[in-house]
């Protein structure tokens, strides 16, 4: 009677384990798909502001002049509240990384274009645009 009831114990602590087990691994595995989730979200963002400037005229003149000042007002109409963001124009050939990381301790997404002319302008430019969670 008592190696049964120990039995009984042993197979209860068991399967109480199991669920802790499986119930951590399912909540760490669903923790990993929000993260990722919200970096495909932050990307397909990226990319349609920067279909929107490569296709309009006036935000690709911008560009080759080197003012940010439409482009950006553009892309903080398109932008979450959620979301901050920086944008930086660099030659074609030039590496080109945001301005400053000083202080920011968070993942930045980062997406660029090439604009190479306008009717009236050729002057080849890449855009790229960083973005990160507040």
């Amino acid at each position: 009677m008592m190696k049964d009831k120990r039995a009984l114990l042993r197979i209860v602590e068991a399967v109480i384990a199991i669920l802790i087990v499986a119930g951590v691994s399912a909540y760490l595995y669903n923790q990993q798909v929000r993260v990722s989730n919200i970096q495909e979200d932050i990307y397909n963002l990226e990319d349609s502001i920067l279909r929107e400037i490569s296709s309009d005229n006036e935000l690709r003149g911008d560009i080759l002049k080197e003012n940010l000042t439409n482009i950006n007002k553009t892309i903080e109409l398109r932008m979450p509240g959620s979301l901050e963001f920086t944008t930086r124009i660099c030659e074609p050939e030039d590496v080109c990384g945001m301005a400053t990381y000083l202080g920011l301790k968070k993942d930045i997404y980062a997406k660029e274009t090439f604009i190479s002319a306008t009717l009236e302008t050729y002057s080849p430019k890449k855009f790229k645009i960083f973005v990160w969670i507040k």
